[in-house]
């Protein structure tokens, strides 16, 4: 029989404090979620490196991507915010259609940044 021990919880205060960034996409056609998160993973990876991502936490939300309305949310790392906000302005185009990310706003809950969206 094998003594298997059970992992204690993480502490809430150890915990990666996390925001969620609303942002849309503005371009003369609608792109799908795929061609957006494709886009913004190319951006923040030449921008912050493999590394800053991966200390970013960074993950972008397919159930609150809105095609009609071409805005989203990405959950980040609290101190990652800024790296995020600066590659959505480096991303120029999607697909190879002529694109613009702006950031909407910022939250600490995932109903707040929805309410960005409109």
């Amino acid at each position: 029989m094998l003594n298997m021990r059970i992992m204690k919880p993480v502490l809430p205060s150890l915990r990666e404090k996390k925001r969620y960034v609303a942002f849309e996409v503005i371009s003369k056609r609608k792109v799908p979620f795929g061609s957006v998160s494709k886009a913004l993973w190319l951006s923040l990876l030449s921008f912050a490196g493999e590394v800053g991502v991966a200390s970013g936490g960074v993950s972008l939300l397919e159930d609150s991507w809105n095609e009609d309305s071409q805005s989203g949310v990405v959950r980040v790392a609290h101190t990652a915010q800024d790296l995020v906000k600066a590659s959505f302005v480096l991303v120029s185009d999607i697909d190879g259609e002529c694109a613009v990310v702006r950031s909407l706003g910022s939250s600490g809950i995932l109903a707040m940044a929805r309410a960005f969206l409109g």
